[in-house]
């Protein structure tokens, strides 16, 4: 359908778009509805509501290292210095490859797996600026959370929504610091945190829909009248 030739470090590529037949789904098989929230964090990149824990950080290769050490060397304006530039980039854009290949088959998974996902609005940006920048760096956190938006499926929560301090059965809100990792609430209630933030999504998800089709609905009316 289409082709680009695309320059990068000093290499060109062929960018191919091809057309497939699209695969018909069996009907004849039961098919049950599911949703699926999905807690960002640092320590552990993502939380489902489950109680599932993912872990996609791609650490800096030893390849970069070496490619900085060899840039480093070199003198500023001699050739040198150009071509360890250049086999630096080569590296960065291999690294960059397969991390944008495990966001992809994540997002493909989550959204054909699930009837919907409910996600929160995370400050990727301010966590890179912090004390984790290094660990957000080697995530896919950012790319993730840019590819869920783009899905027919997906809700992305606002991020004033209390889902760490809320419990999720008595609805009261607790205070939690960084260092507590299990929520607790007077009423009993007692889980995981990220997976109890996992959740909370879920609750509040399904809040915004049921908002979303009275409002629907309230225009329809007004149309009508």
């Amino acid at each position: 359908a289409n082709a680009k030739l695309i320059r990068k470090a000093g290499d060109y590529y062929i960018n191919l778009t091809c057309y497939t037949a699209k695969k018909q789904k069996d009907k004849s098989k039961k098919v049950v509805k599911s949703e699926v929230g999905m807690d960002f964090g640092i320590k552990t990149d993502i939380t489902l509501s489950d109680g599932q824990k993912l872990y996609i950080k791609l650490p800096i290769s030893k390849a970069i290292k070496k490619a900085h050490k060899k840039l480093s060397r070199t003198k500023k304006g001699s050739k040198n210095r150009i071509k360890a530039r250049v086999k630096l980039q080569k590296r960065y854009g291999k690294q960059n490859n397969i991390k944008e290949e495990i966001k992809n088959k994540f997002v493909s998974t989550i959204t054909t797996k699930c009837d919907f996902v409910f996600f929160q609005r995370e400050s990727v940006k301010g966590w890179h600026s912090g004390l984790f920048g290094k660990q957000v760096q080697q995530s896919a956190i950012g790319g993730i959370i840019k590819c869920l938006k783009k899905k027919h499926n997906t809700l992305m929560i606002p991020r004033f929504k209390p889902t760490t301090k809320e419990c999720l059965n008595c609805h009261k809100h607790n205070i939690l610091t960084l260092a507590d990792r299990v929520y607790e609430c007077d009423c009993g209630y007692k889980q995981d945190r990220d997976t109890h933030s996992a959740n909370m999504m879920i609750y509040f998800g399904k809040q915004l829909l049921v908002d979303k089709d009275k409002k629907d609905n309230d225009v329809d009316r007004k149309s009508v009248v």
